[in-house]
């Protein structure tokens, strides 16, 4: 039989549900059986009686076993209390098991979910520090290359920017007309971030 559930969602608020405490001792173990099978058949929480019936006896469920009750009184105080249904003379299921373990599925999910983005923002975060670390590193390099004929980046001198000693692009596209020109070009405005032509 192959099976993907390996638990069972179990709320203890079910401890003070009236229908949980009017289970006799016997009763409460046969539920608490039946919850941890549930997910090991397939359909889940559906059993022919019959095989239920025989699984419980050999987990100690009969008259000489521990329990000193037989599978069939269990069975038939779980359904007279609600916690099993007949879907047919022949099949028992347990009550709301979709709606129970769907709920708790939901929960699970939403956890993972939720600790898969904490570690991814995390990471993030530990990403973009190394490379703005990188970055200014880099900047300070470039900040110290100011020799007149030099590519890349050059200091602003001008001191016409509020941005004086920032790094300025020596070369790019104009900032109006995206048409190519250095800070050499005649007329060459060049700011911190941005180059343009004069005659814009």
């Amino acid at each position: 039989m192959n099976t993907t559930r390996q638990w069972a969602a179990l709320y203890s608020g079910m401890l003070r549900h009236p229908k949980y405490r009017r289970l006799s001792a016997p009763g409460r173990a046969g539920l608490l059986h039946l919850l941890l099978l549930a997910g090991t058949v397939s359909p889940e929480a559906t059993w022919r009686i019959d095989e239920l019936v025989e699984i419980l006896e050999l987990d100690g469920f009969s008259e000489g076993g521990a329990l000193s009750v037989s599978a069939h009184d269990v069975l038939d105080e779980l359904e007279r209390l609600g916690w099993l249904d007949r879907d047919d003379p022949e099949t028992l299921t347990i009550h709301n098991w979709d709606k129970w373990q769907f709920a708790c599925s939901r929960e699970v999910a939403a956890a993972w979910e939720a600790s898969r983005k904490r570690e991814w923002r995390l990471k993030t975060k530990a990403n973009e520090a190394t490379a703005r670390a990188q970055d200014n590193k880099g900047q300070d390099n470039k900040r110290h290359n100011t020799s007149p004929g030099s590519p890349g980046s050059v200091r602003d001198v001008s001191g016409t920017s509020p941005g004086r000693g920032q790094v300025v692009p020596s070369a790019g596209p104009c900032r109006v007309c995206s048409e190519p020109m250095t800070d050499k070009d005649p007329g060459a405005k060049v700011g911190p971030g941005s180059i343009q032509h004069g005659a814009h």
